[in-house]
């Protein structure tokens, strides 16, 4: 599957996406945006860019809209409470 983003709405508030090269999964603190989800319980952590770790919650589908009204869907979405930003992982190119 390959997928290119045309489009970027910046906003300034805590439910935005944030594009990362850097990440290696998707990333969300909000448990709300899950359109599916399946709990973890924290079993599972993710090593963090700030060489602390974090447990993962739950993981799941997210959709976002974007503002042309199209739907994206990201799937395999980690919930990690008490992250800043969620983040979409992309690979560097």
């Amino acid at each position: 599957m390959i997928c290119m983003i045309t489009e970027i709405h910046m906003v300034n508030d805590d439910e935005g996406w944030w594009v990362d090269s850097g990440a290696t999964c998707h990333v969300t603190p909000h448990r709300n945006v899950f359109k599916t989800y399946e709990e973890i319980n924290g079993d599972k952590a993710m090593f963090m860019g700030n060489s602390s770790t974090s447990s993962v919650m739950g993981n799941g589908t997210v959709q976002i809209l974007l503002t042309s009204e199209k739907v994206f869907t990201l799937k395999d979405v980690h919930h990690i409470p008490g992250l800043r930003k969620s983040l979409v992982s992309v690979k560097k190119t």
